[in-house]
């Protein structure tokens, strides 16, 4: 790369158009994916990827860029096994999911997804894998609010209270979550439908990515930007869940874990040997761990404490007249 060490003072948007440029010249291709990937690379860095197609096909430390999260709500519509390729999911309100969760058919939970743009190397090394795509869903925080699974109607059912009917207690849905508030973040499988990818020849296939990070450097660097990542927009979504549990407290503690508390030992995988090879390709292995150390009280910024104001020192003796000054 010493061809571009010449160039230093241009901006990586520059590189990338360049760049860009360049691959639309046949003679100059390569040239032009690493001076776009170099770009990429300066303005967002580089994290290494074990990247898992439908369930089956790996391709280690695969190389991608430019993280973001987004805030997800949705809801699986077709079958729950954890592998199927027919999986689909439609997004709802806030106030669909607690309905949901009313009648036990959906746990209270949102998930924030992350996707990464892979870069020119990337595509080149994968192929039609990546046909063209901007960002591709690697992984998601799924945010468990509440450790009841099962329906209201179910949580009001005496069974315990047979015999004495007159004491039992009929929970309203606001009272069954404040009894069973539970926050808690795990790693989860992006959950998001597959996407579909066109051959020459016109015929159909749907894709399916998930993947964590190769090694512990790609992983710190990530946590690192993590505060940066969990944006305004999404904090707003955030909010807008709590506020209708009426929970300030678990917002606050969430944002903070978010942020703050994220553990990176489950976040990568570093392990080379290929030996158990249907054990690595098995989302069981990776999501499903807790990942996040949530505060029971957010920790308070510390006010700047005001100095008191410094008292002016008594002014010093004049200087005595040098002889040579004393002469008139």
């Amino acid at each position: 790369m010493k061809w571009i060490k010449t160039f230093e003072e241009l901006t990586p948007k520059i590189y990338r158009i360049a760049g860009q440029n360049l691959m639309n010249i046949p003679h100059k291709i390569e040239k032009g994916r690493k001076l776009k990937d170099y770009g990429s690379e300066k303005e967002w860095g580089v994290y290494n990827i074990e990247l898992v197609k439908n369930y089956s096909d790996m391709t280690r430390e695969v190389k991608f860029t430019k993280p973001k999260a987004k805030f997800i709500l949705n809801h699986k519509v077709t079958p729950d096994n954890i592998n199927d390729m027919n999986t689909k999911y439609e997004d709802i309100s806030v106030e669909e999911m607690l309905d949901l969760w009313r009648d036990g058919e959906r746990e209270l939970y949102f998930t924030i997804q992350f996707y990464f743009e892979p870069l020119e190397e990337t595509k080149s090394r994968v192929g039609s894998s990546l046909p063209g795509w901007g960002d591709v869903p690697l992984f998601s925080f799924k945010v468990d609010l509440s450790s009841w699974e099962d329906s209201l109607e179910q949580y009001n059912t005496p069974d315990e209270y047979e015999d004495d009917i007159e004491n039992f207690k009929t929970y309203t849905l606001q009272e069954l979550y404040d009894e069973t508030s539970s926050l808690s973040i795990s790693l989860a499988l992006p959950q998001s439908d597959p996407r579909n990818s066109w051959s020459n020849a016109g015929s159909r296939t749907q894709i399916y990515h998930y993947g964590i990070f190769s090694d512990r450097n790609s992983v710190f660097k990530f946590k690192k930007l993590l505060p940066t990542l969990i944006e305004d927009e999404v904090i707003e979504k955030i909010w807008e869940v709590f506020s209708l549990l009426g929970d300030s407290k678990n917002f606050q503690r969430c944002i903070h874990a978010l942020k703050y508390g994220v553990k990176i030992n489950h976040l990568y995988d570093d392990v080379k040997s290929m030996s158990g090879t249907n054990d690595l390709r098995n989302p069981n292995k990776w999501f499903r761990w807790n990942i996040a150390d949530i505060p029971r009280e957010v920790p308070k910024k510390e006010e700047p404490k005001e100095e008191e104001p410094k008292q002016l020192e008594a002014p010093k003796e004049e200087p005595k007249q040098m002889w040579y000054q004393s002469r008139t």
